[in-house]
């Protein structure tokens, strides 16, 4: 459920300018994370927002306690998009990319943009990412390279 709320405040029309929301420790920490631990949820939302943690709350405080801790997400909405992109295209390539999570990019984008391996590889140097990479490897940067490579 989390994840899906979070997706929809940055597809919605009238996205609010800041949020502060009281979620699952591991998902905060997952929204929050750089190159190297990205998530199609944490690069969908960073897309939209400058995303940091507040102070986590521990289980024990509330009643009844949750088998979890929890941490305050704050999003803050960007003035404009971090680039300028058709939002479909650009999910379209990140979805692809996160098709199948443990398998190199290469397998993944072919796979997920329909086009052969050779072809994919092409992308990815052509962008200057190297082609063994997984896609929770890539910054926000790095798809916005991949995205003006595949459009």
């Amino acid at each position: 459920l989390t994840s899906h709320l979070l997706r929809l405040l940055g597809e919605i029309p009238n996205q609010p300018s800041l949020a502060v929301l009281l979620v699952q420790k591991e998902v905060a920490q997952r929204v929050v994370a750089g190159p190297g631990a990205m998530s199609l949820l944490s690069v969908a939302v960073q897309f939209h927002y400058k995303v940091s943690l507040g102070e986590i709350v521990p289980a024990k405080l509330f009643n009844p306690p949750p088998k979890v801790d929890s941490q305050i997400l704050i999003l803050e909405r960007r003035k404009k998009p971090v680039f300028d992109v058709d939002m479909d295209k650009f999910f379209q390539v990140v979805k692809a990319g996160f098709s199948e999570r443990r398998k190199k990019l290469r397998s993944s984008l072919s796979g997920g943009l329909h086009i052969s391996k050779p072809e994919a590889e092409k992308l990815l140097q052509s962008a200057g990412i190297d082609p063994n990479s997984r896609a929770q490897e890539l910054s926000l940067d790095d798809w916005y390279k991949l995205y003006n490579e595949v459009y």
